[in-house]
């Protein structure tokens, strides 16, 4: 045939039609690709094929997420250049991180044409008008039609999206660690994502990429009817299953059919068998994992974040307790165990994924009592949707108590005054801690205007006013995580339906990021890293009034509170009131009238 610029346009059609009736199954195509593209390939493994077919008979919006050098993205510009074999007139829009990411990902669709001989058919060949860039390109006219758009167009994500009309959108690897290290970046980050659908309503939207931690842009597509497909270079270990339903269902069933597949890999022997030993034997993911240390081969060839989440996101749910008792009996003590059976796995839909708190096992012999000295700490509204939120609880023994919240949007006005003395009364509150950033005083100033002439007018001389000074996220990680880990923190069951119930004024895409567990879970020492923290805000003013208590030799606490009670009985073993105002040296001989 001849070159290119000579072919005539019955030349192209014969050409097109040829090549489309060899291929029509996209894994054969793929495999002649690689043959003629990679030396040395002999074939493609079974992963490989699995993702040929995941591409080409998926569902319309999909993802696929496999381990580092599987050859997603080779395959999937493969797969561009045989839609453009069964139709000239598609259109490609090719999305990454950054405009150079996505102009490699072009280059590599327009060098597979040029350098494939049976597709030089498709090449523009110095046709009027047509691009042939690495940021845009176009198929020869006679192919592509009167196809406005270009054949092949790259832009990074956040780029200009609107007005183009794509019929294939290959989204590659747009989140990175400088798109999605706080939560401000993530959201402007699903906020452009959400544009692709807008853009391609009836075509094909196919994602590539690793998540980067456990709030990842890609862990809320199977929420957006994003089908996922994640293919890890490990079958997962016994016991474990970090992957739930986006595990490759053919993955799942091999590990399902043989057990043993879960069971003797890794340096230490605690990991699974690989799961495509074609690309990688045990000795090469071991070598992985040696190069790459445990935290980067977990995240980029098993496509597991916990470990890399444990470093940045340095609050943890599980260090908590759970305690659902009457709120006017509060157990003298309680402890933590670290125990499977005592976990209260928390809401996914809040993006909180595989994440518990344990339930508090109560001490026997130490009692009950109401609670006493309950403090009140409440984060006032600033600017942006911020919410104005209470917090109450109290300190018993060794643990502090987290008794109740409130929160609702705005400060103090007709509509929630009535909410705020409400909450004060419910909650018997003695003492109320107010943050004085906002208004530099005005919030409480208000407070005790609200509280005159009230039922809880006594309240407006125990309120406290501070600055908060230094950056927020170091400030709240700093309070807290002593706390937490030494398991000092008890969380009670109000608290958690609260949260829930005061998130169903927000939209479905908005609640998570008011949740007081989505904001404890998520935050890290990044400046801006929660696009709200008013709810953990608040938690955090409230335990660092009551953290002297309970840091203080808490046992030798609760062994003096039990003293004092027994030191009670003894001088007034029947309980009688007018005893108890009477020092010993007052007490006078009863004189009876007979």
């Amino acid at each position: 045939m001849n070159k290119p610029r000579q072919y005539t346009d019955a030349q192209r059609k014969y050409a097109a039609a040829m090549v489309k009736a060899a291929f029509p199954e996209f894994e054969k195509f793929a495999e002649y690709m690689a043959k003629l593209h990679i030396p040395g390939f002999k074939k493609l493994t079974k992963m490989q094929r699995r993702m040929c077919r995941f591409l080409q008979y998926g569902p319309r919006v999909r993802m696929v997420g496999a381990q580092r050098g599987e050859g997603k993205t080779y395959i999937t510009g493969w797969y561009v250049n045989w839609r453009h074999i069964q139709d000239g007139s598609e259109a490609i829009l090719v999305v990454s991180s950054v405009q150079k990411m996505a102009d490699d990902i072009g280059r590599l669709i327009i060098n597979n044409i040029r350098y494939t001989p049976i597709l030089h058919y498709m090449l523009p060949a110095g046709s009027k008008g047509a691009a042939d860039g690495a940021n845009q390109f176009d198929l020869h006219p006679v192919l592509k039609g009167h196809q406005k758009d270009h054949s092949v167009v790259t832009v990074p994500i956040g780029g200009t999206l609107p007005g183009r009309r794509p019929s294939i959108i290959i989204a590659d690897d747009i989140e990175s660690n400088k798109n999605s290290e706080t939560a401000v970046k993530r959201e402007t980050l699903v906020r452009s994502t959400l544009e692709f659908s807008r853009m391609n309503v009836e075509g094909d939207i196919i994602y590539l990429g690793t998540m980067q931690n456990k709030d990842s842009v890609y862990t809320g597509l199977p929420a957006r009817g994003v089908t996922v497909r994640l293919m890890p270079g490990r079958y997962p270990a016994l016991g474990e299953d970090k992957y739930g339903p986006l595990l490759d269902p053919d993955i799942r069933a091999e590990m399902e059919a043989d057990p043993s597949l879960r069971t003797g890999g890794g340096l230490l022997g605690n990991l699974g068998k690989p799961t495509d030993p074609e690309r990688y034997d045990e000795e090469a993911l071991r070598e992985k994992e040696l190069d790459n240390g445990p935290e980067g081969f977990a995240l980029h060839y098993l496509l597991d974040t916990s470990l890399s989440d444990a470093l940045k996101f340095q609050l943890k749910t599980r260090d908590l307790m759970l305690l659902d008792c009457p709120q006017d009996r509060i157990p003298l003590d309680v402890m933590w165990f670290g125990d499977r059976e005592h976990q209260v796995t928390l809401d996914a839909s809040l993006g909180l994924q595989a994440a518990y708190i344990q339930e508090a096992m109560v001490v026997d012999g130490f009692g009950f009592e109401p609670p006493k000295g309950i403090w009140c700490a409440i984060d006032p509204a600033g600017q942006g949707g911020d919410e104005t939120v209470l917090v109450a609880g109290c300190s018993v023994g060794r643990t502090i108590h987290i008794l109740d919240m409130d929160a609702f949007r705005g400060g103090l006005g007709p509509d929630t005054a009535d909410r705020i003395l409400h909450f004060f009364r419910r909650n018997k509150v003695e003492f109320i801690y107010v943050e004085k950033n906002m208004g530099h005083g005005l919030f409480g100033l208000g407070l005790r205007n609200l509280l005159q002439g009230t039922d809880q007018e006594h309240l407006a001389s125990c309120i406290t006013e501070e600055y908060s000074t230094g950056q927020k996220e170091k400030r709240i990680i700093e309070t807290l995580r002593p706390l937490m880990e030494r398991h000092r923190i008890c969380i009670h069951r109000r608290v958690l339906d609260q949260d829930m119930k005061l998130l169903l004024v927000y939209g479905i895409q908005e609640r998570r990021v008011f949740s007081l567990m989505y904001q404890l879970t998520n935050i890290t020492v990044d400046r801006g890293s929660l696009l709200h923290d008013d709810r953990l805000d608040a938690l955090a003013m409230l335990v660092s009034r009551l953290a002297p208590a309970v840091m203080n030799d808490p046992l030798k606490q609760v062994e003096e509170a039990e003293e004092a009670k027994v030191r009670d009985w003894l001088e007034n073993p029947l309980g009688m009131p007018w005893i108890e105002h009477q020092t010993p040296q007052q007490h006078q001989p009863m004189e009876w009238d007979w």
